[in-house]
């Protein structure tokens, strides 16, 4: 964090000295004394005074000459919560992916690389992967970064997963996991530390096993921030374990200070961050100096001065996803299924209007559409009584929002329902759960990154665990579809398509790009269009 100085003064009083008549003076001890300790003070007022002129009085650092980067947050909002329970939100995600320590990362060109694993290699065909750990990590309290001690790491992790109900991809394919998962044993046959080396080896194809340790979900913490229970001490405190520590917590903010016991990368890269969240008309007059605004901008008209838009290819997916789990009409799959049919009517008579979003009627680009399927005895007279309850996302733009609005009150309207608009509230603690369990609400309008094209384990995360957005799989037939994990075929994507359309409980609307605002004395070499998540030690300085 940079610290403006602010210049002092200090004046020293000239003494003067009445002159006295020249005579043998023979002064006292006490006098003695007394001259010695103003001539020791004269002496510290003169060094404080060049102290002062030498460094204080210099004029203050400009932004423009610093390393520090002004990252700011206007369409997720809330606290934020470094408790790896938490840590599968995208507002979290943005801050413990520098803190937390993984074995690997994604790159901004949508590879894997080292991170705290130095190689990693697979045999036994993939069913067993073999990561080699760097010599001398450490978190940011001194402790040392070994194998043993990640492997300490993951089965607290799964511990503190299984006692709060969440879900443990593809680890759940570990040898010997089951056992552990039942309290038959306290450790799992198929994770090995041995030396500086960390085994996996599975009885299932492991497909998306790099992706899912790229996660802070599955990162290093340090044993300081846990209780003797293996509970979480504190979701506003975290020991770095990763490349930017903590400095500083509000409300509003967030910095992180570059560890200087973290290799350094060989470009100008940013020594502190402050990550601020702002409402985007405030974070638009912010100086365009080392600033990136996390911001959908629907038309380069709408470009602050000072910046440039670096716009990513539109893999983010906003969907209306109707609730089989709340006591209303979408229990029913078709009423699910007439609703349906009647979102897709009004979206084909009003299409969205946008450089960053458009329409989609499959779930993945480039997929067959399987068709509308009417319900012509669909009869929603019994829910005309009360109003549906309706959260959107808060991550829409206000074009994206009034479309969404509008597709909904033209499809309830024609099913003589009414709706009621609410915003997500995530002010209030378990706001994810209620999100995900649907109970609350008749309908959920999300946006999720769903990537650019089918893969099992992308699907198997998103329909079959809650982890992220927590679609339904009301059939569970998504679930049996993506269960082995091992067909990619065209016909298995096909598949996945017609369960969506039949099941009717998420339906696509239109796909989304991201964004970002980026002040022009930033390079954009290490931005991929793919990535939607900021490493900030790859982000460029110029």
């Amino acid at each position: 964090m940079k610290i403006n100085k602010q210049a002092s003064t200090i004046i020293l009083s000239r003494i003067q000295e009445k002159p006295i008549k020249k005579r043998k003076f023979m002064p006292s001890p006490y006098m003695k004394k007394s001259l010695i300790s103003t001539s020791i003070i004269l002496a510290l007022l003169i060094m404080m005074a060049h102290w002062l002129t030498s460094t204080r009085m210099r004029p203050p650092t400009s932004k423009a000459d610093s390393r520090e980067l002004t990252y700011v947050l206007t369409e997720e909002r809330g606290t934020p919560s470094f408790n790896p329970l938490h840590s599968d939100t995208l507002l979290n995600v943005v801050f413990m992916e520098q803190i937390v320590g993984t074995l690997v990362k994604y790159a901004f060109d949508g590879k894997s690389e080292n991170c705290l694993a130095a190689t990693w290699r697979t045999s036994d065909n993939g069913l067993r992967y073999t990561f080699t750990l760097k010599e001398d990590l450490r978190s940011e309290d001194g402790a040392r970064i070994t194998a043993e001690a990640y492997h300490k790491n993951l089965l607290r992790l799964f511990r503190l997963y299984i006692q709060a109900n969440k879900d443990i991809p593809v680890f759940e394919r570990l040898r010997g996991f089951s056992d552990f998962r039942n309290g038959r044993t306290r450790d799992i046959s198929g994770m090995i530390a041995a030396g500086n080396t960390l085994e996996f080896r599975f009885t299932a194809n492991p497909d998306g096993i790099l992706e899912f340790l790229s996660m802070p979900y599955y990162g290093f913490y340090s044993d300081t921030d846990f209780n003797a229970d293996g509970s979480w001490k504190n979701d506003r405190k975290i020991t770095a374990t990763g490349p930017w520590r903590l400095t500083a917590f509000n409300e509003n903010s967030v910095l992180l200070q570059k560890r200087e016991d973290w290799p350094r990368e060989d470009y100008p890269s940013p020594d502190s961050v402050n990550i601020r969240m702002l409402p985007f008309p405030e974070a638009a007059n912010l100086p365009p100096v080392r600033t990136i605004i996390n911001k959908r901008i629907e038309s380069a008209r709408d470009i602050p001065p000072g910046y440039k838009r670096f716009l990513g290819t539109p893999t983010d997916l906003v969907a209306v996803v109707l609730s089989p789990y709340r006591d209303g009409p979408f229990k029913s799959q078709p009423l699910r299924r007439s609703f349906r049919a009647a979102i897709l009517h009004a979206a084909a008579d009003e299409k969205i209007s946008s450089e960053i979003s458009r329409n989609t009627l499959s779930f993945y680009p480039g997929q067959a559409f399987p068709g509308v399927q009417e319900i012509s005895d669909a009869d929603f007279r019994s829910w005309t009584n009360r109003p549906l309850s309706v959260v959107t996302s808060n991550a829409l733009t206000p074009e994206q929002l009034k479309y969404v609005k509008s597709i909904l009150t033209k499809s309830a309207d024609s099913l003589g329902l009414k709706l009621e608009f609410k915003s997500e509230d995530r002010t209030k603690p378990g706001w994810k759960e209620r999100l995900d369990e649907l109970k609350e609400m008749d309908v959920r309008v999300v946006r999720v990154d769903i990537g650019g094209s089918y893969e099992p384990w992308v699907v198997r995360m998103m329909f079959c665990s809650r982890l992220g957005v927590s679609f339904p799989d009301p059939s569970g037939r998504i679930a049996g579809l993506t269960g082995d994990m091992t067909d990619r075929t065209t016909k298995t994507a096909a598949d996945f398509e017609r369960i969506v359309s039949e099941d009717a409980a998420v339906i696509p609307l239109f796909n989304s790009a991201f964004s970002w605002l980026v002040s022009k004395d930033i390079g954009m070499d290490n931005f991929s269009p793919t990535a939607n998540l900021l490493r900030f030690e790859k982000v460029q300085l110029r």
